[in-house]
């Protein structure tokens, strides 16, 4: 599974997946995170979401929060697998519209 999103989110949801036996990788915005979340257990990092295209991960969880990452993310999970954001979009910044 992938976690988009590293700050406190993603911190949490790492811990999580790693404590329910999955094999994770961390997607962030850049490579400044990268040794935590591979010392916290990551087993891959990509620092842009379109790195990790052909990841092989069957879920994204995404907490990062501005919606203009939601269409990229989804572009790198292919056909029936799951997609899941987490967290509330920034005052003042639009809601993906299939969140009501």
């Amino acid at each position: 599974m992938g976690i988009a999103g590293f700050g406190g989110l993603g911190h949490m949801g790492l811990k999580y997946a790693l404590a329910m036996g999955a094999e994770v990788s961390v997607i962030g915005r850049s490579n400044a995170k990268r040794e935590m979340a591979l010392s916290m257990g990551a087993k891959h990092y990509y620092s842009d979401v379109k790195d990790a295209k052909g990841a092989n991960l069957d879920l994204i969880i995404s907490t990062i929060p501005t919606p203009t990452t939601w269409q990229t993310t989804w572009m790198c999970l292919p056909m029936g697998v799951s997609f899941c954001h987490c967290g509330l979009a920034p005052k003042g910044q639009p809601h993906h519209p299939q969140c009501r």
